[in-house]
């Protein structure tokens, strides 16, 4: 009964994996031990793979795989993000585990450098189920996601300060991109996210002053404003697509789960 009930199972993933692999969308599917059966291409190229045959048997448990950790982390695996990137792969691993365990649907963000790039994802894990009631695997769907927009601010924002990179590591780029310092980058891409001067100095531990005559003397200027307007800049900014470009001194690998009643009970 067991390898009947095995057969059948196997039987109902393959009808999900058939028409997924080239979807132009972000899909895995997962068995009921966490470990992916079957992606679409496009997946496996956002973790730096070219198959998503290459991904087969891979699991957020493996986070003792070295060689595999570093082939989809890059140079971001490195002394600084090491652990980090660790305890965020087993907290997915973890998410994985209750979707089985208890056929929830879980929502959540993650954000670590899959292929060298920090990119939020919204995740969604959804229980496949054989005969209505067995949980037999997971199928995952990701988008891209702007985390400051959906989630508070200072909750993900507090978390990503002080943190130096490796120069070598590739980042995201604009079209004839402004000169600016880390500090006024980190300032430019908080205004164009909407944050206000009295929130962007409490959460860069400076004073209201320094950053107000960041905005008046380097920043307007910069970016072809006369006289000193954080609302205004923070318009021109959003619109040349800064918003997008989350400084590396803020960036932090992160996962966070959105049902506020699961968030405590994943670790």
């Amino acid at each position: 009964m067991k390898q009947a009930f095995s057969i059948k199972t196997e039987e109902t993933l393959s009808h999900q994996i058939i028409p997924l692999v080239n979807q132009n969308i972000l899909q895995v599917i997962y068995d009921k031990d966490c470990r992916i059966i079957a992606c679409s291409d496009l997946s496996a190229q956002s973790v730096g793979l070219n198959s998503w045959r290459e991904t087969i048997g891979a699991s957020y448990s493996d986070t003792d795989n070295l060689e595999y950790m570093k082939i989809i982390f890059g140079c971001r695996y490195n002394d600084i993000f090491y652990e980090k990137i660790r305890t965020c792969a087993k907290k997915v691993y973890s998410i994985h585990k209750m979707v089985l365990d208890n056929n929830y649907i879980i929502n959540y963000i993650d954000y670590m450098p899959y292929n060298e790039m920090f990119v939020p994802y919204l995740i969604t894990c959804v229980p496949i189920t054989y005969n209505g009631n067995q949980t037999i695997g997971i199928q995952s769907f990701a988008k891209k996601c702007n985390y400051l927009n959906m989630l508070s601010q200072t909750q993900i924002i507090k978390s990503m300060f002080n943190i130096e990179l490796d120069p070598d590591c590739s980042k995201n780029k604009l079209e004839n991109p402004i000169m600016l310092t880390k500090r006024e980058h980190e300032i430019i891409f908080l205004l164009a996210n909407g944050l206000t001067t009295d929130e962007i100095f409490e959460l860069l531990g400076t004073s209201r002053s320094t950053i107000s005559n960041i905005i008046a003397s380097r920043l307007s200027p910069k970016f072809g404003l006369f006289g000193s307007s954080a609302k205004l800049l923070s318009k021109i900014a959003r619109k040349k697509g800064y918003h997008k470009l989350i400084p590396e001194s803020l960036s932090v690998p992160c996962v966070i789960v959105l049902d506020e009643q699961l968030s405590d009970e994943i670790h």
